[in-house]
């Protein structure tokens, strides 16, 4: 994530969740961690068609009049808050580095790899890292992933919040927020040893697949099919790409293969069923909200809900709490 002032880091005070989507805005005030969530304020309101654009913001003056609206019918009192960038707006790369005796000496040979390797000009670029631990097979050395943004992205989320009377306090990266929500499901769901699990985070125009381990982000690809006319056809070639993607997986990191997946909504009727005969696996599509303590202020109409965006601004709300 990019936290403002020491990035990658947890929120000292309570915050928000706030997931700006193409359709709509969530806010999400939790009142305690762990799951199932316990809700203290939410709301969501829709947005017109194009406010956003591939993740951009296109129409700041609608989206800043529609955020002032969600903050007032949630309720809440609070004003700091997590935003997020969808994944396509971010670069993320696993450096292998020496390990330095001090974490200030690790920063300044980030910058120097940054230098090097980000499509555009490190003037231009937020960046932050996250140290992944010892890097296999080369004693003296971490892991370390890289994250970058163009800063004008990230400063779109930062006006936003401001624009709406909210003080931005983290902007974090939607692909992360997802991993330790599920994270938190999967460990309330079984008791089995820890096993990876998958989410196929769908939206209209894209199949974002990631692998996660406990509330670790292993592995992340999007799928080249979408959901256009989410007919039975189109759910058993996600079915199939899916399951290349999984050998990929396997191959690449030598973890095992997952046995449970998560379709963070909105899901084709057909895909949950089709899916798990295709792989075998257990498949649930998690909906946090229903099964919250508290009383949200409001809630889109049933057929605007998109249960995805619910989970990112409660992922966001848990920036509140230690992990």
């Amino acid at each position: 994530m990019f936290f403002l002032d020491r990035w990658l880091g947890q929120s000292r005070d309570p915050v928000l969740g706030v997931h700006i989507g193409e359709a709509a805005i969530h806010l999400v005030e939790l009142a305690a961690p762990g799951w199932p969530l316990q809700v203290r304020h939410a709301a969501s309101e829709p947005l017109p068609p194009g406010v956003l654009r591939d993740g951009a913001v296109v129409q700041p003056e609608i989206l800043a009049e529609v955020l002032r609206r969600t903050v007032r019918t949630s309720g809440t009192r609070l004003r700091d808050a997590a935003l997020a960038l969808p994944a396509g707006l971010v670069m993320k790369k696993v450096l292998s580095l020496p390990q330095p005796p001090h974490e200030d000496d690790l920063e300044i040979e980030i910058e120097a790899e940054a230098d090097a390797i980000l499509p555009f000009p490190r003037e231009k670029a937020g960046i932050d890292f996250a140290v992944l631990g010892p890097t296999a097979g080369q004693p003296g050395f971490v892991d370390v992933m890289l994250v970058a943004a163009r800063k004008e992205r990230i400063e779109e989320r930062m006006d936003l919040a401001l624009s709406a009377g909210l003080k931005p306090r983290i902007v974090d990266v939607e692909s992360h927020v997802l991993a330790e929500v599920i994270g938190l499901a999967e460990a309330e769901r079984t008791t089995q040893p820890a096993r990876p699990v998958a989410i196929l985070h769908i939206n209209d125009e894209h199949i974002h697949c990631l692998f996660v381990l406990g509330t670790e982000l292993l592995y992340e690809r999007e799928l080249g099919q979408c959901l256009s006319r989410r007919d039975a056809e189109e759910c058993e070639q996600v079915c199939h790409e899916f399951d290349r993607l999984v050998q990929l997986f396997c191959a690449s990191t030598a973890h095992p293969a997952p046995v449970h997946v998560y379709l963070p909504g909105p899901v084709p009727p057909a895909l949950p069923a089709l899916l798990a005969q295709a792989t075998g696996m257990g498949v649930t599509v998690p909906d946090p909200l229903p099964g919250m303590a508290g009383n949200p202020a409001r809630r889109l109409p049933p057929a605007q809900q998109q249960a995805s965006a619910d989970l990112l601004a409660c992922g966001l709300a848990l920036r509140s709490f230690p992990r």
